[in-house]
């Protein structure tokens, strides 16, 4: 956990173009923090709307530290819950799919699928056991233009009043997933800090020299134009050579802090998401969407694309990771024009630093009175 007097001298320096410590990047102590005090806190992409559409279908995931599980109700109602039952603590739900029974295999209390508990073995002989009061701990849900959002804080600000201009970004360059087909999913553990990922994942100052032959070679990166971040979200656009007129923007880009970057041009869109994974190490998922009206040959060849530069840049901040653990460098100096949305980012994580030590916040509180 960092101190006031750490985010403040983190916060000057970040005004003169240093970056955050590199102490802090691959610490125990500060990923427990950033997983309990950012991540479980925030709006994070979980899944698709698409994989969610008939009764029982549900995705599971984390947010943060917090298993979360989302299922569609009979009444057609998406809901997020803490995925933990209410007797011993196990998942209810391992993994993702579509049950027609919400079971918990340990020892097989039985849940609808607006959480509450239907049925628990033996509860009959039990004294002053109370099933009404026994449902799986509700989270806040969100589906935005095709992505679902969970947040493990249940008391959390609303989707639209934390991305109060989404809407209308996205509309304006008529960014939706739901006009997509479903391609395909990679799923990554970066050897990094998370923070170190996202400074690599939003700046396109490093793309003419790491990835000239694949990114840099379809997309003009040093075109690429972007807005001033609004608070967490922040927006860009730029061209796909040899196929925009005159450099015409159609690759847009929606950062949403913390953790989410969507895509889409016209020929595919991507969802990524990361989080802390484990110390020194990211979670990473991306999900890529096809536009069916383009040729199939093509669009995969976008997907290729992508998945190669992916994999260049997990190779350059494995390499990063262990070049800083090494002590040399205290800080590194950014180039706060180039790669504005670094201490674009980094100040968004000192801001939460911020509220969360002020707040004294540790662990989200999913197990509230539900309401």
């Amino acid at each position: 956990m960092v101190t006031h007097e750490e985010i403040d001298e983190a916060a000057e320096a970040l005004a003169r173009g240093w970056s955050l410590p590199y102490a802090w990047m691959g610490d125990p102590e500060l990923t427990r923090f950033d997983k309990d005090a950012l991540f479980a806190r925030s709006w994070q992409a979980i899944g698709l709307e698409r994989d969610v559409t008939e009764p029982g279908a549900r995705l599971v995931d984390v947010v943060g530290r917090v298993p979360v599980l989302v299922i569609r109700g009979g009444d057609g109602e998406l809901r997020a819950f803490a995925n933990v039952c209410r007797h011993r603590g196990y998942p209810v739900a391992p993994s993702s799919g579509c049950e027609k029974v919400l079971q918990c295999r340990y020892h097989a209390w039985t849940y609808n699928f607006d959480g509450t508990l239907r049925k628990a073995p033996g509860a009959e002989a039990e004294p002053g056991f109370e099933t009404g009061e026994l449902g799986l701990k509700p989270l806040a849900c969100h589906v935005w233009r095709g992505v679902v959002f969970v947040n493990g804080d249940r008391d959390c600000e609303p989707f639209e009043t934390v991305f109060p201009r989404v809407e209308d970004e996205a509309a304006a360059v008529d960014l939706d997933l739901r006009r997509y087909a479903f391609h395909s999913r990679i799923t990554a553990t970066p050897g990094c800090d998370w923070k170190l990922f996202y400074d690599n994942i939003v700046e396109c100052y490093h793309c003419p020299t790491m990835h000239g032959q694949s990114l840099n070679s379809r997309y003009d990166s040093q075109a690429f134009a972007a807005v001033e971040w609004e608070g967490p979200m922040r927006v860009g656009h730029t061209s796909i050579k040899r196929v925009d007129p005159a450099g015409a923007p159609s690759h847009h880009t929606i950062q949403m802090f913390p953790g989410i970057v969507i895509l889409q041009d016209r020929f595919i869109a991507q969802v990524c998401r990361f989080a802390p994974g484990d110390a020194g190490t990211t979670r990473f998922v991306c999900d890529y969407l096809v536009n069916p009206d383009e040729d199939p040959e093509i669009t995969d060849e976008y997907v290729d694309l992508w998945n190669v530069t992916f994999a260049e840049d997990r190779e350059i901040v494995a390499q990063q990771q262990e070049a800083i653990a090494s002590g040399v460098l205290e800080r590194g100096r950014l180039m706060t024009v180039r790669e504005d949305s670094v201490p674009g980012v980094q100040a968004l994580i000192l801001q939460a630093y911020r509220r969360a030590v002020a707040n004294g916040t540790r662990r989200p509180a999913p197990q509230a009175a539900a309401r």
